[in-house]
Formats: structure tokens, C-alpha cells, sequence
């Protein structure tokens, strides 16, 4: 779930922002409304990187521009979107643009909006999963610095988030993994099995059959060490 904080000095409009943006995401929560710009500036440092707020620029106390230029050298933002009725004065200040997600005109367009949250919830979500993915990995000795690691982690993001196509992975997975790499999906597959192997060869066998609940020792397929994490990312959910 994303927190979402908005400030704005019409607190009127905020709720109206929020019912509207409800209506579409139900997984979003309102943590935080600001009526100024000094109020606004504290509950943004205190936020999470996943979470979501929404600026006006007009804001009393401190506008939006200057805080926005308070927050650039700050690591671990959350995602900004600038809602206001004047947003050429934002694109005439670079420093403040650096730590904005995306920019609304009023009035607010919902549709575009709705369209900015979804891509940033989206990218918030892949992050977590490639973290997941990347701690599950750890167990094993991978080459890391490999071309075939960047396949493997890419196809693994793309069948959790198409789990239907892994039982056709040749077909599917490969070939979305080959259009991100700009690459042939012949070369993702190859890639991807010799770095099972060197990673069988190098780690030690009680660690995989443990991981795998092999009854013997034996190199994991493909299929089977994807399958083995996304049935443990899915677990992790729960």
C-alpha cells in the first residue's frame, strides 16, 4: 500500500483530490494533508521512498518552488507530482525540477493523473521485486557481473509479473527478457543455462537440494529455479 500526502492550501480541493483518486486505487492511503509550505516540507522528510505526494506551488509560509529546491540533495524521497494552476514557473527552475515525477495542470486532469500514480506504484513495485530477486541470488554463487545475471534477474522480474507464461517460458518469458536486452531470446535461454550450470559447479550442494528440496543432488533447471522464487516472493506477500 502507498501512503499519499498532499499539500495544498485549499483544503476544500485536497479532499476532492483524494475522493477522486480513491475511486480508481484503493490501495492508496492519505497520511498526510498540508495547509503551508513549512508544514509540508517536515511530513515530506518524513515520509518513505514508496510513498506519493502531491504539491501545489502556491503555498503560504513557504512556496512550492523553494521547498522543492530545499529537497533536491536529500537521498530517498518520495515521489512528487506538482499539481498547480501555474506550472510554467516550474519548468523555468531546473533545480526544482530535479525531485519531480510529474507535473498536473489545474485543473486536474484525473485521467492523466490516475495514469502518472499507476506508473509510479508500478515502478515502486518492480524495485521491491528485483530487490527480492537479488537477495534470493545472494544464496548462490552467480557470476553478478555478467551479461547472462542481467537476463536471468530480467526474466525473473517479467515471470512474476506473467506467471501463466512460465510454463511456456521459451516462447514468452525469453522473448520479453530478448526486447528488453534488444538481444534473441535463443541467446537469453543459452546464456541463462550456463550460468545455472557454473552456478551449480561452484555452490555447494547441501545449500541448493536445501533451497530446492532436491532429495539428492542434482542442477536446478530454468524453469525450476524461477518457479522456486516466484513461489517464495509469493510467500513473502502473505
Amino acid at each position: 500500500m502507498n501512503n499519499l500526502m498532499i499539500a495544498d492550501d485549499d483544503l476544500n480541493f485536497s479532499k476532492q483530490l483524494f475522493n477522486n483518486i480513491i475511486q480508481k486505487n484503493k490501495e492508496i492511503r492519505l497520511c498526510n494533508i498540508s495547509t503551508n509550505g513549512k508544514e509540508a516540507i517536515s511530513a515530506i522528510k518524513a515520509l518513505d521512498k514508496s510513498d506519493i505526494v502531491l504539491l501545489d506551488l502556491k503555498l503560504p509560509k513557504l512556496d512550492g518552488i523553494e521547498l522543492l529546491k530545499q529537497l533536491k540533495d536529500i537521498s530517498d524521497l518520495p515521489y512528487i507530482i506538482v499539481i498547480s494552476g501555474n506550472i510554467e514557473q516550474l519548468y523555468q527552475e531546473k533545480e526544482a525540477l530535479k525531485v519531480v515525477c510529474g507535473v498536473i495542470s489545474k485543473p486536474v486532469d484525473y485521467d492523466k493523473l490516475e495514469k502518472i500514480i499507476k506508473e509510479l506504484t508500478l515502478k515502486e513495485q518492480q524495485e521491491m521485486q528485483k530487490e527480492f530477486i537479488i537477495q534470493q541470488l545472494n544464496k548462490f554463487r552467480f557470476n553478478q557481473n555478467s551479461k547472462a545475471f542481467g537476463y536471468l534477474v530480467e526474466t525473473l522480474l517479467i515471470a512474476i509479473m506473467f506467471r501463466n507464461d512460465v510454463d511456456n517460458i521459451e516462447k514468452n518469458i525469453y522473448v520479453k527478457a530478448a526486447k528488453r536486452y534488444k538481444t534473441k531470446a535463443i541467446n537469453v535461454k543459452w546464456s541463462i543455462e550456463k550460468l545455472i550450470t557454473s552456478m551449480y559447479l561452484n555452490t555447494n550442494s547441501k545449500i541448493i537440494c536445501e533451497y530446492f528440496n532436491f532429495y539428492e543432488e542434482r542442477k536446478p533447471t530454468t524453469k525450476c529455479l524461477i518457479n522456486t522464487i516466484i513461489d517464495k516472493y509469493e510467500k513473502a506477500k502473505e
